[in-house]
């Protein structure tokens, strides 16, 4: 028997992405934005619009996320140039394949989580039509990738990935 436990960590890290950003010369909104992968941009963008018309109150904890603030997260991460979110070794800027995202419904610490776990669910339940999934589950929660990208496939494995009418693995929009 193996139980798994998850420690949400609540301190803020706000403060790493203005940095990162006047280190690139960039806005923080182009930076952590733009360094996503421009389809799955788009996807995140029509999968937030589908969560907003069905009620809940989406936001993204993390886009794009360097190595450097990749080496900053806590708990379960990749190693810093490894993360989909952006790392160096997945491509880095503009390459970025993976966002966090939560409900920001409560007005609790509490309720707003409670409100994550049913945005979680409805997430699961409508993968398909938004093109983009929870690999990981109940590991990283709130961590999402395109459906049709090499991680989702490799965590949920090619069957779930067939089934959720995956092809082939998607190749970042600006190959090096």
């Amino acid at each position: 028997i193996v139980k798994t436990l998850i420690k949400y960590i609540t301190q803020d890290f706000g403060w790493k992405d203005p940095k990162a950003a006047q280190k690139a010369g960039m806005s923080l909104k182009d930076y952590v934005i733009g360094g996503m992968d421009r389809g799955f941009k788009r996807k995140l963008y029509d999968a937030l619009r589908a969560m907003d018309d069905a009620g809940f109150s989406p936001g993204i904890t993390s886009g794009f996320r360097d190595d450097y603030r990749q080496e900053l997260a806590n708990g379960n991460k990749a190693a810093a140039d490894s993360s989909y979110h952006g790392g160096s070794r997945r491509g880095g800027y503009g390459h970025a394949l993976a966002a966090d995202l939560v409900s920001v419904k409560g007005e609790t610490r509490a309720e707003r989580c409670a409100s994550s776990e049913i945005l979680w669910k409805w997430i699961d339940a409508h993968e398909k039509e938004l093109g983009i999934g929870r690999p990981y589950l109940d590991k990283d929660p709130p961590h999402v990738a395109p459906l049709d990208g090499k991680e989702y496939a490799d965590k949920r494995g090619p069957e779930k990935a067939r089934l959720a009418g995956v092809r082939r693995p998607s190749q970042p929009s600006n190959p090096k």
